[in-house]
């Protein structure tokens, strides 16, 4: 019974699938570190949310953390929700961290080694950028600095919902007068110009 019950969890294991872009984002329920009070990731529906798994012990997320402060400080709290989840089990541990990296966003506490395989997280720092509905847009498994730009990009396409559809509908008329153009020269209707 042992030895099917290993297989199942190595199979199983094996078998998942991580989290992609455009999928919907799990829920998850978790605490505050510092108020106890109850977070629910549809809590932050109608916000893009900024969410990064991180660790007291991890090297990798003072620069994560920094860049998620940073970021709070400087984006609209109505639009945008900066999160972090701490894995520390120690909280005194976790209290440290976020005192001396001057952290001061919401941090939510993962009391029951949840949030790591609940999110399919391979790696801490991961961050995910999750839109307005509750879609994953972005995944950074660890840190890398040369991603911040692309964080920030994902983050502000969330936010400018009604920007991108004029945008792509003001490429997509741009395109059709191209290719009409093109039809028309082919015709014969038009000369090319050089």
């Amino acid at each position: 019974m042992i030895r099917i019950l290993i297989f199942s969890l190595l199979f199983f294991s094996i078998t998942a699938q991580a989290l992609e872009i455009n999928e919907r984002a799990p829920a998850f329920v978790f605490e505050d570190i510092f108020s106890k009070k109850v977070h629910r990731l549809q809590d932050y529906e109608g916000k893009v949310v900024l969410l990064t798994l991180w660790a007291s012990w991890c090297n990798n997320c003072k620069r994560s953390m920094a860049f998620s402060e940073y970021l709070s400080q400087k984006l609209d709290k109505n639009a945008v929700a900066v999160v972090g989840i701490c894995v520390d089990q120690n909280l005194e541990n976790a209290f440290e961290f976020l005192k001396a990296n001057k952290i001061t966003f919401n941090n939510l506490r993962d009391k029951n080694d949840t949030a790591a395989a609940l999110l399919q997280v391979v790696n801490i720092p991961s961050t995910f950028v999750i839109d307005q509905n509750g879609q994953i847009l972005y995944i950074e498994d660890g840190h890398k600095p040369s991603n911040e730009a692309e964080i920030i990009r994902q983050i502000q396409m969330g936010m400018d919902t009604e920007q991108q559809i004029n945008r792509l509908l003001s490429q997509q008329k741009v395109l059709h007068e191209k290719l009409d153009k093109l039809y028309q020269i082919k015709a014969g209707n038009v000369k090319p110009q050089p």
